[in-house]
């Protein structure tokens, strides 16, 4: 990447990713302490509750967070026009919620739904009030402020939830834990900006913004039943403690795979908005990006996948052992989420939301056809399918980059396959290490980490992998303007 452009990104790449595994970390641990408490029966209504809120809020932003950040200059009336929009969706799919809960309830034949789904879309309204402060501070790729919101936020509710859980609330705490983060998020979105909305609204600004966001919220209301169409599926069709145990390891996916994938996601699509129309930095800024992002997130997944079994045996009670194959295969297909990322993010910077929609239609028909096939082998089989499926889509995201920028799909595995190759054979000396010493699960767990990591890190090194030159330079360059400030 041109020099001028990592140092644009630089501090937002570090700021943000410190923000997300401090908040996602925090995320990871609750999620961990409320499973002593908590059975997986109730995993699998809040995993109802999740998917509802998803929905909801996807309409409550409209894709407009998006259209503000990738505009060049933002006007009081634009922002007040998308505060607007979102906060009178927000009331009115609040409305809608509740009143669908019965039938929803009857649906997955949870009639705890009925209460539980009024309270948690609560939600809602606070995510609307604090969307327009959250995307102005990724426009000034200002993610330290966000750090200073988000940590808060998720110690403070989760601390509360375990309380609740502790005091047996059972999934009334996992509820208010939903409730509680989104409106402390939205206090201090608040309290960090200078700006405050006004009640106006401007015809011209929404035509204007809605003309880019409309294509992206077509594609995300079709993306959110099929992206939870697992959830849904399990959840309709099996016992409740199964769908409990693969939204656990689902939210743990999501904490620790999303999460990453939107930090890099968040500030890189701001940053490379201004190289549009320069294509050649433009596909070496992604080529880059991609290197990176697979040195970081592929020994993460690997890990996970190798160390599965001794983590939930040793860190989580007896009733969730079999939470182990569901970790595993959920986590594996996260694998290439940095390219599903990377592609839909070259479709959005080149100003094809067009593209996104369409193509987010095709990898749904193949979701579908995966899923149909998958359901006759049981919910293992469809946890297999969901691997095969997140393969698969890789084939239309890519070509649509080779059109759009000249990357194609053989250039992005050059670029994504050696870091997943070195962390494969990390993860293969870790197991073997492992079965050679014979080791109890207590002292297993920290010993196959740690020879994971060590031998993960001499590899890159040894060959020199071009993701370790850039994170180094990245680090470089943080040190020098740390420097620079402390002079």
């Amino acid at each position: 990447m041109a020099a001028q452009l990592r140092q644009k990104t630089t501090v937002g790449v570090a700021w943000s990713l410190l923000e997300r595994a401090v908040f996602r970390g925090v995320g990871v641990l609750v999620t961990l302490v409320l499973a002593w408490f908590v059975v997986p029966e109730s995993f699998a209504l809040i995993a109802v509750v999740s998917v509802c809120l998803a929905f909801v809020n996807v309409i409550v932003d409209g894709g407009m967070t998006d259209a503000l950040i990738r505009m060049r200059a933002c006007s009081t009336s634009v922002l007040n026009t998308v505060f607007v929009c979102n906060l009178v969706a927000a009331v009115a799919m609040y409305a809608g919620l509740c009143a669908a809960a019965p039938f929803l309830a009857e649906f997955f034949r949870q009639p705890s739904l009925v209460r539980l789904l009024p309270v948690g879309a609560l939600a809602t309204l606070f995510y609307a009030l604090s969307a327009v402060h959250r995307a102005q501070l990724v426009r000034k790729m200002n993610f330290r402020v966000q750090m200073r919101v988000s940590f808060p936020a998720a110690f403070c509710s989760g601390l509360i939830a375990i309380l609740l859980a502790m005091l047996g609330f059972g999934v009334w705490a996992l509820v208010f834990q939903i409730v509680l983060q989104a409106a402390l998020q939205a206090a201090l979105y608040w309290r960090v900006s200078d700006w405050r909305p006004q009640l106006k609204f401007h015809w011209q600004d929404f035509r204007e913004i809605f003309a880019f966001s409309g294509f992206l919220l077509l594609a995300r209301i079709l993306n959110v039943p099929f992206r939870h169409m697992y959830v849904i599926v399990i959840t309709r069709l099996y016992a409740p403690e199964v769908a409990g145990l693969y939204f656990f390891a689902e939210r743990v996916r999501n904490l620790l795979l999303d999460q990453l994938v939107a930090a890099i996601q968040s500030v890189t699509y701001p940053a490379l908005s201004s190289l549009q129309n320069d294509d050649a930095r433009l596909k070496q800024g992604y080529r880059d990006i991609v290197a990176t992002s697979a040195f970081l997130f592929a020994p993460l997944v690997i890990a996970v996948v190798v160390l599965a079994p001794l983590f939930v045996e040793v860190i989580l009670p007896e009733r969730w052992l079999s939470a182990s194959p569901y970790l595993q295969l959920t986590i594996l297909a996260g694998l290439l989420y940095p390219l599903h990322a990377v592609n839909i993010n070259i479709m959005k910077v080149k100003r094809r939301a067009d593209l996104v929609f369409w193509v987010g239609v095709v990898k749904k028909c193949m979701a579908v056809g995966v899923l149909l096939v998958s359901l006759r082998w049981g919910v293992m089989g469809v946890l297999v399918g969901q691997v095969i499926n997140s393969f698969l889509s890789f084939l239309p995201n890519s070509y649509c980059s080779k059109r759009l920028l000249g990357y194609t799909s053989w250039e992005q595995v050059v670029d994504y396959a050696p870091s997943v190759l070195l962390a494969i054979a990390a993860g293969g000396f870790a197991t073997g290490l492992q079965l050679l010493l014979d080791l109890t699960p207590v002292l297993a767990l920290p010993m196959a980490a740690v020879a994971m990591l060590a031998t993960y890190g001499s590899l890159a090194y040894l060959f020199g992998m071009r993701g370790l030159r850039f994170g180094l330079a990245i680090l470089g360059d943080l040190s020098s303007r740390r420097s620079q400030s402390d002079c």
